[in-house]
């Protein structure tokens, strides 16, 4: 499982083609924006106690929260790619 913190607005890129952003953050829950690589929205995610699915069997799990920042885990499948968006570097397909 990789574990990342974000905090309101910071996104996570999943293979490529998936944008997770932290919308809200509670106590004991985050909702994420789920958008395309175009930036089309796809939807929101909220993620308490129970893990959510985000795409391609990718599972995000909330862990905690500071109020400032959430701890997300995120457990994917072989061979799927998980990256914070400052590190991001689109690869060729």
């Amino acid at each position: 499982m990789l574990v990342l913190s974000r905090q309101i607005g910071e996104s996570v890129i999943i293979d490529n083609e998936v944008v997770v952003t932290v919308a809200v953050l509670g106590r004991e829950f985050v909702e994420l924006s789920r958008s395309d690589s175009t930036g089309k929205t796809a939807g929101i995610v909220t993620v308490g106690k129970e893990p959510a699915i985000l795409a391609r069997d990718v599972l995000v799990y909330f862990i905690q929260s500071n109020g400032e920042k959430a701890r997300l885990g995120f457990k994917g499948p072989p061979g799927c790619s998980i990256d914070r968006s400052e590190n991001w570097i689109p690869l060729p397909r």
